[in-house]
């Protein structure tokens, strides 16, 4: 078939992207560790050529880092750029607030959000065309983010599984890892500035907040990590603009490499994460931006506040 190597490469390059990026996560590839387009060619018996351009891939999202003459290696993040990522994704998910509330803000009369089944937006009717949420990617290993959100009697994973074996899944997770690389999604019907909020799209927020809440409070960093990634990005969805969501995502992606090393050292976690993922979700569902803005100012404060606390008695044992 014409151009099937092609696509077949790709898809290669797209897997070993996702397992060395799952490495990195579960911290089976640590900060400062350096390799060669060899030795990850060698260990996952491929050719190089894939093997480069997946490495390639993976320091344009700020996770490796090129070595001139040597290969790559893990990118270095310090207490510093913590601070610059909460600063940033801050001002984006305000952005995403601001937007889902004045979409509800801008509906139409009482009754008319049940009777369609959407929340209503500014210059949308209860007829506007529904928001379906794409199908998954074609790939075993696919990290597309496009996968829809789980029934509600699906099963959790299990809590006990270790980081993905490969393949773009996520730390403890039975579903496959946002890949903030992937180029952002079409809009669908519904989903473009102005157009309408569906309830599944809340309820899938919901539900994947349910599910992160659950292993933050459980101090579970392996599960935790793959449901906060897509809690953030059916949040992402609401507002309906992909260059926002992704920008965020990679954002996220890279707030938990930076800061996972320290959590991964300090033991029991239990209680000490933030786990308010069902109150902002509720708090969207309300179109209540203030309430979320809240929530978020508190989460950040919380997460800077563990974050510096663990770097500091870190620094401590060392002097």
């Amino acid at each position: 078939m014409p151009g099937s190597s092609a696509v077949t490469r790709s898809t290669l390059r797209q897997q070993i992207a996702d397992a060395l990026r799952d490495e990195v996560l579960s911290g089976r590839l640590e900060p400062g560790q350096e390799f060669t387009v060899k030795e990850i060619a060698d260990q996952y018996g491929v050719s190089a050529t894939p093997v480069r351009e997946a490495l390639v891939d993976l320091a344009a999202q700020g996770l490796l880092d090129s070595v001139q003459h040597r290969g790559f290696c893990v990118h270095e993040f310090s207490l510093a750029d913590y601070r610059g990522m909460i600063e940033a994704r801050s001002l984006i998910a305000d952005a995403i607030f601001a937007g889902v509330a004045a979409r509800g803000a801008a509906g139409s009369t009482p009754g008319a959000t049940q009777a369609s089944g959407a929340v209503p937006a500014s210059g949308a009717t209860p007829a506007s065309a529904p928001v379906s949420p794409a199908s998954p990617g074609s790939t075993p290993h696919s990290t597309s983010t496009d996968e829809p959100a789980r029934d509600a009697d699906e099963p959790a994973p299990d809590a006990d599984g270790r980081a993905p074996e490969g393949g773009g899944r996520a730390p403890g997770s039975d579903e496959p890892a946002p890949d903030p690389s992937a180029r952002p999604a079409r809009p669908g019907p519904g989903q473009e500035p102005g157009g309408v909020i569906r309830v599944e799209l809340l309820a899938a927020v919901r539900r994947r907040g349910e599910e992160a809440q659950r292993a933050a409070a459980a101090g579970d960093l392996n599960v935790l990590i793959g449901y906060d990634l897509r809690f953030w990005r059916e949040v992402s969805s609401l507002y309906g603009n992909p260059y926002l969501a992704d920008f965020l995502g990679r954002l996220r992606l890279q707030s938990w490499v930076c800061v996972m090393p320290l959590l991964r050292r300090a033991g029991d976690l239990r209680g000490r994460l933030w786990s308010g993922h069902t109150e902002l979700a509720d708090a969207l569902a309300r179109h209540d931006a203030h309430a979320a803005h809240a929530i978020i100012t508190e989460y950040n404060s919380h997460a800077l506040a563990l974050v510096e606390d663990l770097a500091s008695r870190e620094s401590a044992r060392e002097t």
